[in-house]
């Protein structure tokens, strides 16, 4: 397990792979957590949702490749 300040980051990083290699639909609480190398707690933690990990993903300066799936998440576009 990661150390609880490393957290946040490796939940982002996780959910940015699992998009990247399996699309939206692989993104689930525990996968990203299982990725991540945390527990489901502490995923939950940090992110009460997917919705907030794709958020934070879509501004994150480190990484902002989400920001192409905000219409997404907010149900103003229909998946293809």
């Amino acid at each position: 397990m990661r150390d609880r300040a490393d957290a946040p980051q490796a939940i982002l990083e996780a959910a940015l792979h699992l998009v990247g290699q399996e699309g939206m639909s692989a993104l689930t609480h525990r996968r990203v957590a299982e990725i991540a190398g945390v527990s489901l707690l502490a995923k939950t933690y940090d992110f009460r949702s997917k919705a907030q990990i794709l958020e934070r993903a879509s501004s994150w300066p480190r990484n902002g490749t989400l920001s192409s799936f905000r219409p997404f998440m907010t149900g103003s576009t229909p998946p293809p």
